[in-house]
C-alpha cells in the first residue's frame, strides 16, 4: 500500500495534514496525487475503444488468423 493510498483510507478517522505528518510527505504531495486519482477516473473510454471491444466479442475473442 502506498503511501497516500494509507492516508486516503484513513482520513476520515484523522485530519490529513497529521496522517502526512505521519507517514512524512507534504499534504500538497497527497492533494495532487488525490486530484489525479480524480482525473483517470473520470476519463470516459473513447468510442473507437468501445467499438474494438464490441467486434473483438463477435470475433470469439480471437486476434489475427489462424495457423495452419
Amino acid at each position: 500500500m502506498s503511501r497516500y493510498r494509507f492516508i486516503a483510507a484513513h482520513r476520515d478517522q484523522y485530519p490529513v495534514r497529521l496522517l502526512c505528518q505521519l507517514v512524512q510527505v507534504p499534504a500538497s504531495g497527497y492533494y495532487a496525487w488525490q486530484q489525479a486519482q480524480q482525473q483517470t477516473v473520470t476519463k470516459p473510454e473513447p468510442a473507437w475503444e468501445t467499438a474494438l471491444v464490441k467486434v473483438f466479442g463477435v470475433h470469439k475473442r480471437c486476434y489475427g488468423t489462424r495457423c495452419l
